[in-house]
């Protein structure tokens, strides 16, 4: 029985069955069999995860205008700017009261202000970061992550908010892709100006990653995200190369959001929990409720 439980198929089967199910149910049944850790666990699920984010997001560019994807982008060059620039002020400042190691809460504060766990890998490599350091820190965006997947779109009805509101506030205070655009998927609208939206603020991994690497004095190269560079090239062959048959491509792409956060939610375990601590989590939690104060006062043009 338990060679059965722990075979390679029950995990792919598993996998494939979320294709089916909403974000949110995904995320908690991943949470929940990575916690009980009876089933098979691939050395691969980060990449897994990566690929398969990535490749929902590419298709969902096949459901976006062209013109939306620049105009929206454009305007969030700023809004993502001064969110970043704040929040690593506000994060650097919070670390040492928080008294934690340099290099932790850079990662940490790179997660939160960015883009999650793309961010902290991108710069866990240019200032020599170690591997508990990495997996506290994902760790801590990752537990965040699952909240914010459950919390935003109760907030979002709660205080009835427009979808263009919504959709940027999600993009500007949640950490990771995947989290951002299944929260985001309440409606079509903000799930849209979501989703451009956050690969916006994604790309602030390189000028980032470029600043650490002078600041530490790093030798390693940084890496381009070419999915969004994808995304575009989706979004520009639909816009001017329009078939009918795009609309289910990008329905696709939202469906393997689901397959992607279930993933998230797989690589949270107990192991995990117990590297976090409890000063990385503070840290982490309130460094967050800033950025989700931020990015609403950023969303309503305050």
């Amino acid at each position: 029985m338990q060679k059965i439980i722990k075979s390679e198929f029950i995990f792919y089967f598993l996998v494939l069955i979320t294709l089916f199910i909403s974000p949110v149910w995904a995320l908690l049944l991943g949470i929940v069999l990575g916690i009980s850790n009876f089933l098979y666990n691939p050395k691969q699920l980060s990449k897994y995860r990566k690929y398969t984010l990535e490749s929902a997001i590419i298709l969902l560019g096949f459901g976006l205008n062209f013109g939306q994807v620049i105009s929206v982008g454009s305007r969030g060059i700023l809004q993502t700017a001064i969110g970043i620039i704040i929040l690593l002020g506000v994060g650097t400042l919070l670390g040492k009261f928080f008294k934690l190691d340099k290099k932790l809460h850079s990662l940490i504060n790179v997660g939160t202000c960015i883009c999650g766990g793309s961010a902290i890998a991108a710069v866990s490599g240019v200032i020599d970061a170690n591997d508990d350091e990495i997996a506290v820190s994902t760790g801590v965006v990752f537990i965040l992550n699952a909240v914010a997947l459950f919390l935003f779109p109760l907030l979002f009805q709660y205080f009835n908010m427009s979808a263009e509101v919504y959709g940027i506030w999600c993009a500007l205070s949640i950490h990771d892709t995947s989290s951002v655009v299944g929260a985001a998927s309440v409606n079509e609208t903000s799930l849209a100006i979501a989703t451009i939206l956050k690969l916006t603020r994604t790309l602030w991994i390189i000028p980032l990653t470029i600043f650490y690497k002078i600041s530490n004095k790093s030798s390693q190269k940084s890496k381009f995200p070419y999915f969004i560079a994808l995304f575009l090239a989706a979004s520009l062959i639909a816009t001017f190369i329009p078939f009918e048959f795009y609309s289910n491509i990008s329905k696709f792409g939202k469906m393997l959001m689901s397959p992607a956060l279930f993933m998230v939610g797989y690589a949270i375990n107990i192991d995990t929990i117990k590297k976090v601590g409890g000063r990385s989590i503070g840290y982490g939690v309130v460094l967050w409720v800033v950025s989700i104060f931020l990015g609403l006062l950023i969303a309503l043009n305050i």
